[in-house]
């Protein structure tokens, strides 16, 4: 059988075996001590179960009551008072007026924004359109500016006279004087020309190299060997192109030699003469062979 017992204090409902009836104990929640009461059964006392009492603590963990040995009786202290949680404000705002008044910021915010930018956007049309009616005024001031004045018949007829003298020049004397240079400087070159009336002449050609090398820009001399007293000497020359080949001249634009035996020399680019090896020193140049010299130095 279980006694049933509630706490003077904190009105805690507690269950105690009935073996502890008479015995002292504490209240497990509060700590107040008491001393355990006598079981009183009641006819329906047997057919209620323990989950059949109103407590507030659950059956299972109602822990077992302990007695301790008292030996003077102890000082109760009165429990504190509990404090009341204090009450809002009645001044204070609530959260659903905080967030009308937000929404509320907001939606001016906005307005005002927009009235800006549309302030701002009629400015900058009054000030384009501004811009454009000056620009086309300088337009058309610098237009009227560039239109040429009238002018008079005399200055008309001026003007056209200087652009028939212009048309003249550039068809007709601009091309007479070019024709007229170019005859002039043929007959110049005519009359001063060189003009050969000597011995036959017999094309000299051939190639200069030097330890394998083609040799560019030397000169070749090929001067007369012991002419006679009624001999006419000359003399023929050319140089090297960029190969190492040659072809004598008398004369500018007169090529060949005429036949005969010439002593050979050598001059390089820098002018400088070169050695010509002793069986080339002298050449012959026929008038039935084919003339080909080449120089392996």
């Amino acid at each position: 059988m279980t006694i049933r017992y509630t706490c003077s204090q904190c009105e805690s409902v507690m269950k105690i075996r009935d073996e502890k009836s008479g015995t002292d104990a504490k209240c497990p929640k509060c700590k107040t001590p008491f001393v355990v009461p006598a079981a009183q059964p009641t006819a329906d006392a047997d057919a209620e179960s323990p989950d059949d009492f109103p407590v507030d603590m659950p059956f299972e963990l109602t822990p077992d009551a302990e007695i301790p040995e008292i030996t003077e009786t102890p000082q109760l202290t009165p429990a504190a008072p509990v404090s009341k949680a204090p009450e809002a404000s009645p001044g204070r705002p609530s959260v659903a007026e905080l967030m009308r008044e937000h929404e509320a910021s907001k939606k001016k915010e906005t307005a005002k924004k927009a009235d800006r930018q549309e302030q701002t956007a009629e400015t900058d049309a009054s000030t384009g359109s501004a811009a454009d009616m000056l620009a086309r005024a300088y337009q058309q001031k610098r237009e009227s500016s560039a239109k040429a004045p009238q002018k008079s018949r005399s200055e008309q007829r001026a003007e056209e006279e200087r652009m028939a003298m212009m048309t003249f020049v550039r068809t007709r004397l601009l091309p007479g004087a070019a024709v007229l240079g170019v005859l002039i400087t043929t007959w110049t070159w005519w009359v001063n020309r060189e003009i050969y009336d000597g011995p036959p002449l017999y094309a000299v050609t051939g190639n200069i190299s030097v330890s394998g090398s083609a040799a560019e820009g030397v000169r070749v001399e090929f001067a007369p060997s012991n002419p006679g007293p009624n001999d006419v000497v000359l003399s023929a020359s050319a140089v090297t192109d960029s190969e190492g080949n040659y072809e004598l001249m008398v004369y500018a634009g007169v090529y060949g030699a005429p036949a005969g035996t010439y002593v050979v020399g050598l001059v390089d680019s820098e002018g400088l003469p070169m050695q010509v090896p002793d069986a080339q020193v002298q050449q012959t140049v026929s008038d039935t062979a084919e003339n080909s010299i080449d120089f392996q130095l």
